[in-house]
């Protein structure tokens, strides 16, 4: 008989052969075992379609979706569809976490009854690491604490994958039309929040590298930010989300 995961862990994967499979590792490596990863493959021209196969045949955790590429936001979008857990987590491909991720994120949430578990990350660069956060305490807000934190863009940072949610928060799905679609949609997520637990330990390494989607110096990144930055107003404003 199937069970149903705790815990469903989204990668989408483009083009990452050089970095997937510690990306998978690090995930495969975890101490919190209730768990399935999903690996999308959105149309990869290398040999990730092939890697993400091996590890779907070496561990029964492992779900692939191979699709035609159609961006890293739509990728998201239909594994959150496809996800069996009520928990779900997102990975970067190109990114790591260490073994004990999971496991602070879910106790986290679930001792503090909250909706959304955090942790810190690394900025990860060739030599070194740059923490954002150090000590371990969990400290929990309440929903329009947490929601006020992700708008100001400073404790919560709008990254979707140093978080765990609760799948009833997630009301909206990525937009697929633009870059900065996590900063655009992830304070929505939080508008449905109770509570939000934060862990001030780093557990989630953010690779820093030439070629990312966050580092490849694209000109329409600007423009696309602002496009984000007007969905953020117009929804504050529609919903009557901070009058002032």
């Amino acid at each position: 008989m199937e069970t149903t995961p705790k815990i469903s862990i989204i990668v989408p994967v483009y083009n990452m052969e050089k970095y997937l499979r510690q990306c998978v590792d690090s995930i495969l490596a975890q101490t919190f075992k209730d768990f399935e990863l999903l690996l999308v493959n959105d149309g990869s021209k290398d040999s990730s379609p092939q890697i993400c196969d091996e590890y779907a045949a070496a561990d029964a955790r492992v779900r692939v979706i191979h699709k035609e590429n159609s961006g890293q936001a739509d990728s998201r979008n239909i594994a959150i569809g496809m996800a069996k857990a009520p928990l779900i987590g997102f990975i970067d491909s190109d990114d790591w976490i260490d073994p004990d991720m999971y496991e602070t994120l879910y106790h986290a949430m679930v001792e503090n009854d909250a909706d959304i578990s955090m942790c810190g990350h690394y900025y990860s660069y060739m030599h070194r690491e740059k923490p954002s956060c150090s000590g371990g305490a969990v400290t929990v807000y309440d929903g329009s604490d947490a929601l006020q934190m992700i708008i100001d863009d400073r404790k919560i940072k709008s990254f979707l994958v140093d978080k765990l949610y609760r799948r009833e928060v997630i009301t909206e799905l990525l937009p697929k039309s633009y870059f900065y679609e996590d900063y655009a949609t992830l304070f929505k997520w939080f508008v449905g929040a109770s509570r939000v637990a934060i862990c001030d330990s780093p557990k989630y390494h953010y690779r820093q590298r030439k070629g990312s989607t966050a580092l490849d110096g694209d000109p329409r990144k600007k423009y696309h930010f602002y496009l984000a930055e007007k969905e953020r107003c117009n929804y504050l404003i529609e919903h009557n989300i901070f009058p002032e």
